[in-house]
């Protein structure tokens, strides 16, 4: 109930009798008590109506001017979509409402209560290649927007591509033609791929083929595999012979290539491809002694400043600032190291002074979220509209320029870098 204040008028007459005056009050300052609006409604107590809508439940009463939330009922074989179940309603009564909670209920909002066609569990979309979706549910109907989970099973002689799990979601979505239980799933995202699958490779003299991770579910030369890159491993039947260039095969629309140069068996030593976490290497062929790989961090990640010092390129005795991106290892004939790259920020390129100093070792130079802050030498001040802070927040962290103009590689990365070769030389 709603407080109201009303000002009235004592009205009364020299000669009455004591106390025997009469309030008034002036035209539409009067007080008027207005009918509500009912709980659970009927359809007939609302001003408009919608398609397939059956019911509106409103739990309670409802003053004049009241705004409450309504959950909508549909016709069988409709509901509402996900997250639109509730719309908005707003009372209205006049005085010439004169039976109790008699009053109007009118949608508030340009939202409308909308009854959708459910999805059958059985309307899936097609997918080329596949012989059926199996949607991991028991029940048989859903509102839109709902979303399950399903696998997919490809024809004969294809597969969904090697690494990506056999599960995916699909949504149910719009109906075709409007009837009851006539929406259809569709694929949340990007649908499932049916690729052709290759042969295994038989065996030769030469050569050993294994698809890659399998060793808890071997098979057998002539078995179907899925279409992929780099998963299909080659060795030498001599177990006393080294493997001399690309180590897999590839399965690419039914076909098994090479991605690269065809190996061979020789008695002479090479180097593996190194592990690389968060980046990869130009090759994945075995390199002779003498041969080299190239290795790339992925976007935003970057080697620690000691990887990029030893295996990088100088400038002028200055660290090239495309060193904690790109390295290059060359094959001696022992094992590789493995290369971590870590998300954050590169040193700034500034030729004033920084702080804190980045990090050496086992982290990106600045990780995510450290700020920088930025000072000039010899008396400059940083020009206007420069900022004299940076936060790192993935990739290369900008800096200001100090009053002359000037803004190269910064005279402490080269101290810093020198220090560190020095103690790498020991």
């Amino acid at each position: 109930m709603t407080d109201s204040f009303y000002t009235f008028t004592c009205d009364g007459a020299a000669g009455d009798a004591a106390a025997s005056g009469s309030l008034s009050c002036d035209g539409d300052d009067c007080p008027v008590c207005l009918t509500k609006c009912p709980a659970s409604p009927s359809l007939s107590d609302f001003v408009s109506s919608w398609t397939n809508v059956t019911a509106i439940n409103i739990t309670t009463s409802a003053a004049s001017g009241e705004i409450v939330s309504g959950e909508i009922s549909c016709t069988d074989g409709f509901g509402p979509a996900v997250g639109e179940e509730s719309y908005d309603f707003m009372c209205s009564s006049t005085v010439n409402d004169t039976e109790a909670n008699s009053g109007s209920y009118v949608l508030s909002g340009d939202d409308e209560p909308t009854c959708y066609a459910k999805c059958y569990v059985s309307n899936k979309p097609t997918i080329e290649n596949a012989n059926f979706i199996d949607l991991d549910t028991e029940e048989s109907y859903f509102n839109k927007g709902t979303v399950i989970t399903g696998s997919v099973n490809c024809a004969s002689d294809y597969d969904i591509a090697y690494g990506i799990d056999n599960e995916f979601n699909f949504v149910c979505g719009d109906s075709t033609d409007g009837t009851a239980n006539s929406g259809y799933f569709e694929c949340q995202g990007d649908c499932p791929v049916c690729q052709p699958t290759c042969t295994l490779p038989e065996d030769t003299a030469e050569f050993h083929y294994e698809l890659v991770d399998t060793i808890n579910q071997p098979i057998d030369s002539n078995d179907e595999i899925p279409f992929g890159y780099d998963h299909i491993e080659i060795s030498c039947q001599n177990e006393t012979l080294n493997l001399v260039g690309e180590r897999f095969l590839d399965c690419i629309n039914g076909t098994v290539t090479y991605n690269g140069d065809e190996p061979y068996c020789a008695d002479v030593d090479i180097c593996e491809v190194p592990e690389v976490s968060n980046g990869y290497t130009d090759t994945n062929a075995n390199v002779l002694v003498g041969g080299s790989y190239t290795i790339y961090c992925n976007p935003s990640y970057y080697f620690d400043t000691k990887t990029a010092a030893k295996y990088g390129t100088f400038v002028d005795d200055t660290l090239a600032s495309d060193s904690y991106a790109q390295v290059e290892i060359t094959c001696d004939g022992s094992d590789l190291p493995d290369f971590t790259c870590y998300y954050g920020c590169t040193p700034p390129d500034f030729g004033g002074s920084v702080f804190p100093d980045w990090v050496q070792e086992g982290g990106a130079p600045y990780p995510v979220g450290q700020t920088v802050t930025f000072s000039c030498t010899d008396d400059q001040e940083i020009v206007e509209g420069g900022e004299a802070e940076a936060t790192c927040s993935g990739g290369e962290l900008g800096s200001p320029i100090c009053d002359n103009g000037a803004s190269s590689t910064s005279t402490i990365l080269a101290l810093l870098v020198t220090g560190l070769l020095l103690l790498l030389s020991h």
